[in-house]
């Protein structure tokens, strides 16, 4: 917050002669939303207020970029990748950096069967393996449904409430990251990608805070 409040009042004609100044000061506002708070532009001077996020968060943050640069350096690229697309304004980018983050994770707790693919460490990490319910775990195992959510359905009534909820976000992020360009368009706002952005990231520290 202090460092808002001091950045000097030059800028403000920096930004006017030089585009490039313009371009570094929506990446510096966009980085203030990541950690839950805004930077407002007055006449001649910042403020920086309360935006979404909370001084928990900010730790949770810091402790699952650490635990990822030390566990899992490829999905902590696969992160930065996120910070980096969403302050570049590259919003669907951004998404599509989320959904690779969040198969990327769980895949590293799939098991080592040949079947299994990055979807079965959902169920592993939240318990739904050891539910006792061996019809629906044996059809978890098999993998032989092309179509998941017809899976889910069929289920609704199960265990599956945490799994389902991380497919369900898995196939937002799909559709408005990879697939975007597929049959109708999905032009995802800065908006949408900082609410899926903050998605991912409360998944990540959840397994985290599981698995540290």
């Amino acid at each position: 917050m202090e460092l808002g409040k001091n950045i000097s009042s030059r800028i403000f004609y920096e930004i006017e002669e030089n585009e490039v100044y313009a371009t570094y000061l929506e990446e510096l506002m966009a980085l203030y939303q990541l950690i839950g708070y805004d930077l407002i532009m007055n006449v001649n001077s910042f403020d920086v207020i309360p935006f979404s996020g909370n001084k928990e968060k900010i730790v949770d943050l810091y402790g699952l970029e650490q635990w990822l640069k030390n566990r899992h350096e490829g999905i902590y690229d696969s992160y930065e990748g996120i910070i980096n697309a969403y302050s570049s304004g590259n919003y669907g980018t951004c998404i599509e950096a989320c959904r690779t983050t969040l198969t990327g994770i769980f895949s590293k707790y799939k098991g080592v069967e040949s079947f299994a693919k990055w979807f079965r460490g959902t169920a592993s990490i939240a318990g739904d393996l050891n539910n006792n319910m061996p019809t629906i775990k044996n059809s978890l195992d098999a993998l032989g449904k092309s179509d998941l959510a017809e899976f889910f359905e069929e289920n609704a009534s199960g265990n599956y409430k945490k799994t389902r909820a991380i497919y369900s976000i898995y196939s937002m992020l799909s559709d408005y990251g990879t697939h975007r360009q597929e049959g109708t368009a999905e032009i995802p706002s800065k908006e949408d990608a900082l609410m899926m952005l903050r998605m991912t990231e409360d998944i990540l520290i959840w397994i985290y805070q599981k698995k540290r």
